[in-house]
């Protein structure tokens, strides 16, 4: 198609031989006939039976260009006559229509001046072999210059529009981009602390990576600590905590102390005879941690908990974790250990802090706090992710649909942590996209405006999960056309997801 397209374009403006000019050979008050040179050669001789001709009409800007009666007559009258006295072995023309005064570049109005400088407005190809059957082609659909002219305003208005709507994605980019800068300044602040916000559990030695850990747990910011990728943490930070106060604090442990026994396996042995062997094992206890009673439930479920939190990161993010991620450092196990250490003795064993740090952290993995707020909402955390704003709730009943935002930066992810099946689990609020090739300027128009948001409602899991879309009515709607030609894809405007 391309080349196909090409090759129309040069036909437009076929320049004339190097140094011949147009020949004028009929001129009246209606149009002036000029032979037309090719590349090469004369634009007629005695073997050329295809001749080119240049019609410089007189006519207003609205008049369409097509061979039409009156373009036929006045070629069978005025120019075949010409062509044959010149020509006598001429069996086809074509000709080069232009409108006098106005010069063209390709499809586009230049502006006033020379035509002959410029491109056609349109081609015509004549066979005049049979004098009873002359035939006419065009090379594409009649047009006008007034008609050129609406186009280009046209596609003037349509790449305004475009430019509008690239300039909105560039300063939405922009704003996105100085929110993760102002969160990675905040974070980097933080790693930098040494006491929690109160002035009064020290956080030195800490490593930078889990101070903010720390700080929400010490600080019952219970909705910070349940980010998806991040969830299992809180139940590694609670172990860690209790056996490094069972190590250095034990005296600091109630007169008789619930115990958690390490069963482990080490190997004793193995007998070797004819064609067999046999290895022996034995089970032993490699280590017991001694705690408050409270605490011995949630530490004998934290491990298990903590596994299945890890094992369904790895199977379920879109970057699937390697099975050796599970004995890396990467994960943070090994870290954590060490920084809850480390704490408790920069702090004490005797330290109150300290044990309202456990005990935090005890009702936070056992479920004992709720994120409702008194006007009837729920807290909810929020982070900026790399192509949208990340929004978390936890702990929030069956019957809860947060109400729709309108990200700032075009995009919000919001999940429900941890919501009952099959219900609502998850709300992306975008703008309006390209969902359809075909579809009609209106909503092409709709889509360059950005201004429009699309809720994606997502329930269940698995082979159960489905979605659906709807306009979100907090914000502008778009027209009644938009709306009832995406009605199968978009089912009508909400302010919120159904929540079942």
């Amino acid at each position: 198609m391309k080349s196909i397209a090409a090759l129309f374009l040069l036909m437009l403006i076929v320049p004339c031989a190097e140094g011949q000019e147009e020949e004028s050979l009929l001129e009246n008050d209606r149009y002036t006939l000029y032979a037309h040179p090719p590349h090469e050669g004369a634009w007629c001789n005695e073997e050329k039976e295809h001749v080119y001709l240049s019609l410089v009409l007189r006519i207003g800007d609205d008049v369409v260009v097509t061979p039409d009666d009156g373009y036929r007559k006045r070629f069978i009258d005025a120019i075949l006559p010409v062509i044959q006295e010149r020509c006598e072995a001429a069996t086809a023309a074509t000709v080069y229509n232009y409108v006098e005064g106005v010069r063209l570049r390709g499809r586009r109005v230049a502006g006033r001046g020379e035509a002959l400088e410029g491109s056609a407005l349109t081609i015509v190809d004549v066979d005049f072999s049979d004098p009873d059957d002359v035939k006419y082609r065009q090379w594409e659909p009649p047009r006008s210059v007034a008609g050129l002219q609406a186009e280009q305003e046209q596609e003037r208005k349509q790449q305004a529009g475009r430019d509008a709507a690239q300039a909105m994605r560039d300063a939405e980019r922009a704003a996105h981009d100085a929110d993760r800068e102002a969160m990675k300044a905040r974070n980097a602040a933080f790693a930098g602390i040494d006491v929690t916000t109160d002035g009064k559990l020290k956080l030195a030695e800490i490593s930078p990576r889990f101070k903010k850990l720390f700080q929400h747990a010490y600080a019952k910011e219970f909705i910070q600590l349940t980010y998806a990728d991040s969830d299992y943490l809180p139940y590694a930070m609670f172990t860690g905590l209790v056996q490094a106060f069972s190590d250095v604090c034990r005296p600091s442990l109630p007169p008789h102390p619930a115990s958690v026994d390490h069963i482990s396996t080490r190997y004793t042995g193995s007998n070797f005879g004819l064609l067999m062997q046999t290895h022996y094992y034995e089970r032993y206890i490699s280590k017991t941690v001694y705690m408050e009673p409270r605490y011995e439930e949630a530490y004998r479920q934290a491990h298990p908990t903590m596994a299945d939190k890890l094992w369904n990161l790895w199977i379920s993010g879109p970057n699937p974790l390697p099975i050796f991620f599970f004995n890396s450092k990467d994960v943070g196990l090994v870290q954590l250990d060490e920084d809850a250490g480390r704490l408790i003795m920069n702090n004490g064993c005797t330290n109150s802090l300290v044990k309202k740090l456990i005990a935090n952290t005890h009702q936070f993995i056992t479920g004992a706090w709720d994120t409702k707020l008194p006007d009837g909402g729920y807290r909810f955390a929020e982070e900026e992710g790399d192509h949208s704003v990340l929004r978390y709730y936890a702990k929030v009943p069956a019957s809860f649909s947060p109400a729709f935002p309108l990200p700032k930066t075009g995009r919000m992810e919001i999940t429900l942590h941890e919501a009952p099946q099959p219900g609502l689990q998850a709300i992306t609020i975008q703008y309006l996209a390209p969902m359809l090739a075909d579809a009609p300027d209106a909503v092409a128009g709709a889509i360059e405006q950005r201004k429009y948001f699309v809720a994606q409602c997502r329930y269940g899991a698995g082979g159960d999960a489905r979605s659906v879309y709807y306009w979100n009515a907090n914000g502008p709607l778009p027209s009644a056309e938009v709306q009832a030609f995406l009605r199968e894809a978009i089912k009508e405007p909400r302010k919120s997801c159904p929540a079942m």
